[in-house]
């Protein structure tokens, strides 16, 4: 009976790590015995790994002949670095046959809803070259590099493949730049955000799906980080004459949307890219403020997420005429809004005034309340 590569890894693994145990003290032939045991076991591990990845080069299913391979690498890559190297590479080749079919597959989808007239809702596929990556950035940052080049040459054989807004910025990268920022996030779901950012540093340049899904997900492990690089983002697109709709509305997909990536056609139609469910949008804090000059206005502006936040700076500023209307809109959305001062804000004085502070969020919601504190009108 043929054992799945899991079991046989976990096998091999287990041999392998006993040699690694401080053993106790022996005799000077008693060691030498246990280091001869360990040493056959070990052997006996790395050759089942290696006629496994041997085997593999027969799997007519070339999903389960890359993971093979790129897994048998993975464990070789201690003990026999230029083996491992050479199923890396056999890894790659078998997932770039299978991804280039689960792409031709994805487009004729696109042109069928496209056809059809419909919203189209592009959704990620499987991308087996992205599993060999992650593997190999781990063990070898020069081959990594080496694959990522080589998925530039293939963005350029398939620019005329690839539909108009996936490629508008840089025809001749944009795919080789999209698995960099892919490879890169799976690197930060992996915890490492060092590696990461080296692999993705240099396709930080355009706003675009995998630019803002990278960074949404830098920001669940590194917020300082990942704001950092949004703001050099922005700054890049304020000074891009080519800045259009589409740019503001993935730069507030970061911000609002985290995972969702709206764009718009000439026509009037939209696309959607999901990669999550609903997420709550990261606290970014706030720098600016607007008034419209009317407390119920404002708030009805928070509700409908226009605004992120409301807070007057009046004292006694307000009557019961002036806001309910806007928190009653509020309350509706599930945004609560207080008093500054602890006071109820629905009374029967009408002489008596408030103070409204509203958040998008309670988090929000209590700084606003501690800057209206710390201030005196």
């Amino acid at each position: 009976m043929r054992l799945p590569f899991a079991a046989i890894a976990c096998l091999c693994l287990a041999l392998l790590a006993q040699t690694t145990f401080a053993q106790p003290k022996k005799t000077k032939a008693a060691a030498e015995e246990a280091d001869a045991e360990a040493a056959q076991q070990r052997t006996v591990a790395i050759s089942l790994v290696t006629s496994l990845a041997d085997e593999a080069r027969s799997f007519k299913d070339m999903t389960r002949r890359a993971r093979v391979q790129a897994r048998a690498a993975d464990v070789l890559w201690d003990t026999d670095r230029e083996r491992a190297r050479e199923l890396f590479r056999r890894a790659w080749e078998a997932a770039e046959t299978v991804d280039a079919e689960a792409a031709k597959k994805r487009a004729e989808e696109m042109k069928r809803l496209e056809s059809e007239g419909g919203p189209v809702v592009v959704r990620g596929g499987p991308d087996l070259r992205s599993e060999v990556l992650r593997l190999v950035a781990k063990r070898d940052r020069k081959l990594g590099e080496e694959f990522l080049k080589a998925l530039d040459e293939a963005a350029e054989k398939e620019r005329n493949e690839v539909a108009a807004d996936q490629r508008r910025r840089d025809p001749s990268t944009r795919l080789g730049a999209s698995q960099r920022l892919q490879l890169a996030r799976r690197l930060v779901e992996d915890g490492d955000v060092e590696r990461a950012l080296q692999f993705a540093t240099p396709a930080l340049n355009a706003v675009n799906t995998d630019t803002i899904f990278f960074l949404s997900a830098l920001r669940e492990k590194n917020a300082q980080a990942a704001d950092s690089a949004y703001t050099a983002l922005m700054a890049r697109a304020a000074n891009d004459p080519t800045s259009d709709a589409n740019t503001v509305s993935g730069l507030s997909s970061y911000l609002f949307t985290p995972f969702l990536y709206v764009t718009f056609e000439p026509g009037g139609g939209a696309k959607q890219s999901r990669q999550r469910g609903p997420t709550p949008p990261p606290d970014v804090g706030w720098a600016q403020f607007r008034a419209l000059g009317a407390c119920a206005l404002d708030l009805c502006a928070v509700a409908d997420g226009l605004f992120d936040g409301y807070v007057d700076f009046g004292d006694e500023s307000h009557g019961v005429w002036d806001y309910l209307g806007g928190v009653l809109i509020c309350d509706e959305v599930g945004i609560e809004v207080v008093d500054a001062f602890d006071r109820p804000l629905v009374h029967f004085d009408v002489a008596a005034r408030r103070t409204p502070v509203a958040g998008v969020s309670p988090k929000l919601t209590e700084s606003l309340l501690a800057a209206r504190r710390r201030t005196s009108v």
